[in-house]
């Protein structure tokens, strides 16, 4: 899982000198930079510039709720998972569902239901990602008896 703990966007106020000033923020280790040139101004002038780092903080789990967390096969799980993207509208984010038996009602929602095809303890996976491609996982168990 990634996460960074990095501002998205710096507001920054520029005085000119007499000479043309250049806000730049290089390239970080995990995307690029982009770059805002102030046109020249007279001496003691302010500007406003707004740099956008190039930085996507990946979306976080805030918490899971099952109920009930132990089921029979024919019955089923409701399970609904929150998160949210600390640079990003919560609504832009997209989420899916896996698990390595069993079936879901809704796979790309952040709630739905689950049934199990075996018994024993399935490990559920739900992935939220944020428009900018960035994802994070969480596990769930769910616990399949035998009736």
């Amino acid at each position: 899982m990634r996460i960074f703990a990095i501002s998205a966007r710096f507001s920054l106020t520029l005085r000119s000198t007499g000479l043309a000033l250049c806000a730049c923020l290089c390239a970080l280790a995990c995307g690029s930079g982009d770059h805002t040139t102030v046109p020249e101004l007279d001496a003691g002038a302010d500007a406003e510039a707004e740099i956008h780092s190039g930085v996507n903080v990946c979306p976080r789990f805030d918490g899971a709720l099952v109920m009930p967390q132990r089921i029979a096969p024919e019955e089923s799980s409701l399970i609904t998972v929150s998160a949210s993207d600390p640079d990003a509208p919560d609504s832009q984010l997209t989420f899916s569902w896996s698990a390595p038996s069993g079936r879901f009602s809704a796979s790309d929602e952040s709630v739905t239901s689950y049934r199990c095809d075996r018994v024993g303890v399935e490990q559920l996976t739900v992935s939220a990602r944020d428009r900018r491609g960035c994802a994070s996982e969480l596990k769930i168990d769910v616990e399949c008896i035998a009736n």
